[in-house]
Order: C-alpha cells, then sequence, then structure tokens
C-alpha cells in the first residue's frame, strides 16, 4: 500500500527553521541537507510501520513514530492516519522530547 505523505504546518516551520540553521553553520551543505530531508520523508510513503514508536508516544498517548535522519540525528515525528502519514514536527535529536503543544 502507497501512503501519501502530508507535511502539517507545523512540520514546514520546522524544516524552514532548520534550514536556516544548517545554512548558518555549514553554508554548502544546506542544499544538500535539504534535498536528503525530503528524501526521507518520501520514503515514508513505502511501509511508515518500519519506524519506531517515538519516546513520546506513551506520554502523549498518542500514536506518534520516528523516522531518523542524517548523522546528528533529525527526528521526523509523523502518524499514520488512514492511506496518510502526517508529519508533525521536524527537530534535532538533542534536544529534549517535544511536548505537544495543547
Amino acid at each position: 500500500m502507497a501512503y501519501c505523505v502530508k507535511l502539517l504546518p507545523r512540520a514546514q516551520k520546522d524544516i524552514e527553521e532548520l534550514y536556516r540553521w544548517v545554512l548558518r553553520r555549514a553554508p554548502h551543505q544546506g542544499a544538500l541537507w535539504y534535498e536528503g530531508l525530503i528524501e526521507a520523508m518520501k520514503s515514508l510513503a513505502r511501509h511508515p510501520q518500519r519506524c519506531p514508536a517515538a519516546p513520546e508516544a506513551f506520554e502523549l498517548r498518542s500514536p506518534i513514530r520516528e523516522l531518523l535522519y542524517g548523522q546528528r540525528p533529525y527526528r521526523i515525528l509523523f502518524w499514520i492516519k488512514g492511506n496518510e502519514v502526517q508529519i508533525l514536527h521536524i527537530r534535532r535529536g538533542a534536544r529534549q522530547p517535544w511536548r505537544r503543544p495543547s
């Protein structure tokens, strides 16, 4: 089954902020990082269940999964709703666990 991958507004904002962060630290790596992130997210269209539950899933009582991208890594947080993968949030792995806003 192929899933439709949908980027929610919060995740779009995250990508923009992280891209600017990467550009400030390694300008020559920005485009490469961005293209790799997009490919990682596209890969969720095929078998998103391969990704484990995110550490936040239990506390938030929500079926949130995570896909790790890159060496640092970046965490792509998403859930599966029917035939759609909804990307909720993208964050650097070094940050504290995500607390979904009320």
